[in-house]
Order: C-alpha cells, then structure tokens, then sequence
C-alpha cells in the first residue's frame, strides 16, 4: 500500500508541475518577449496508431492504440495536456490483453517555419486488463516526440512517438507507439 501512495503522490506533484509551471513561461521580461505573453489556446487532441508491447511477463506482441485530449498551449514553446489512451488486444503467451492509462503531458516546442517538432513527457495512472482475470494498475510516465503540421490556425495534424511504461506488482507493461492525429485549436 505505501507504494500505492508514493505513486499517486508522484503522480499528483507531476501533474500539478505541469499546470503550475506553465503559466510562469509567459512571464517574461516585457522586453523582447512578445512571443511569450500570450493568452492560453485551448486544444483537442485525437490520435490512432500502432503500439509495440515489451512485456516480461509474456511474449512480446502490437496492436492498435487510440487516444484522445484537451489541453493549453501556454505560449509558442510550451504547452500541456491531459490524455486517455487506450492499447489493445496484445496477444501474449499467458493471456490476452490492453492497456489504458490516464496521463498529464508538457511538451516544448520548436516553431519552426513549415512545422513544429516537439518533446515531452507525462505521467499519471495506468490500467492493465487481462483476459481471464488478473487487472493491475500503477503509477504511470511516458516520453513523446515528434512534429505537428499546421495545416490552418485551428487545425495541425501532429506524427509522433511515445514510450510508455506502467508499473505493476509483477511485470511491468512496456510499449513503444508511433501515432498520428490531429489537434483542434480553439
């Protein structure tokens, strides 16, 4: 059980770091610093892609992810986001099985002329589902990269990756995904 709560305690003090640091970015010095203060945009977020399953306690195997989001742009450079991802149907040695997780993101962007690359990283909980029984969840973080395209200035198309990993009682839920999707500004 103390696992149990040092997990959630990180997991809160990540995503209140997010929220909370980000606002202090547009803060800047007025000289020069246009770019940075800026009211936040808010976005939605949906993503369909591929995953790639490293799990030790069975064979390793892919499957189809999806995700959804809301989330801010803080400024040109940084902006964050909260997002449900599902992965599914892993078909591994022992059982079959998906993956959900619940996750608090920060990105920090390079605007670049035809496109933005980014990186970033997140964490939160996580949800292991197992045919025939066996659910876990655990403390939850992801890394991200990749690059959106703004297609107008209510519509980019974003390509990335993410590792993401879950941390169970016994074998941890590890995967690499590669995903596109699009962000609805408004």
């Amino acid at each position: 059980m103390n696992s149990f709560k040092a997990a959630m305690r990180a997991m809160v003090c990540a995503t209140a770091g997010v929220f909370l640091l980000a606002p202090a970015t547009s803060a800047a010095d007025s000289e020069g610093a246009e770019i940075l203060q800026q009211d936040p945009g808010f976005y939605l977020r949906g993503d369909f892609g591929w995953s790639f399953l490293e799990w030790s306690g069975g064979s390793d195997d892919d499957a189809l992810t999806v995700g959804a989001g809301i989330g801010a742009e803080w400024n040109d450079y940084l902006r964050s986001d909260v997002r449900l991802d599902w992965s599914g149907n892993y078909e591994t040695t022992i059982s079959d099985l998906s993956a959900t997780t619940l996750l608090g993101n920060a990105y920090i962007d390079i605007p670049l002329t035809l496109f933005t690359p980014y990186a970033g990283a997140g964490a939160g909980w996580g949800w292991v589902e197992k045919d025939g029984g066996g659910d876990d969840s655990g403390f939850t973080y992801s890394f991200m990269g990749g690059a959106t395209f703004g297609l107008t200035n209510n519509l980019a198309l974003d390509a990335g990756y993410r590792f993401r990993e879950i941390i169970l009682d016994g074998a941890d839920f590890t995967d690499h995904s590669i995903s596109a999707g699009a962000l609805f500004k408004f």
